[in-house]
């Protein structure tokens, strides 16, 4: 059984201390800060346009979906076998970033729920500064064009 908390307290660390990874983001997570996940059931991740990741708040409306049980099995392991003070955490931290980029959900490919975000996103910037505008450059494109 996995300790949720434990594992919470873990990536907060993680995210700290390698913030200069993936966009401030080593461990990929859609929000402006990590959000507990209740690692008891299957996980769900989501799509922001930029990459995939956790969306524990999902209030932009970006696609989202559980993942497969082999996923969610790969992911979590993953996620525990990370120790900090490795001398290969940050090649720990890229092999499951990379990992959960292929996780789509199932009958879809990465460039459909991508393009669909995409989609959300560009409904979105009439809510204000985009990521975009906010970082001066591109943070997202359309995948398979």
């Amino acid at each position: 059984m996995i300790n949720s908390k434990k594992l919470n307290k873990k990536i907060d660390l993680i995210d700290e201390k390698f913030d200069h990874l993936n966009d401030g983001k080593p461990i990929p997570y859609i929000g402006w800060v990590w959000r507990d996940v209740d690692f008891s059931d299957l996980i769900a991740l989501g799509d922001c346009g930029m990459f995939i990741g956790f969306m524990e708040n999902n209030k932009w409306g970006y696609p989202e979906w559980p993942i497969s049980k082999v996923q969610d099995a790969a992911i979590k392991a993953m996620l525990q076998a990370l120790d900090p003070d490795s001398d290969t955490i940050e090649k720990d931290i890229a092999d499951l970033y990379d990992y959960i980029q292929t996780c789509s959900p199932a009958g879809k490919s990465v460039i459909d729920i991508r393009n669909e975000a995409i989609e959300v996103v560009e409904e979105n910037e009439s809510m204000g500064p985009s990521m975009e505008t906010r970082l001066g450059r591109p943070l997202y494109k359309r995948l398979g064009e």
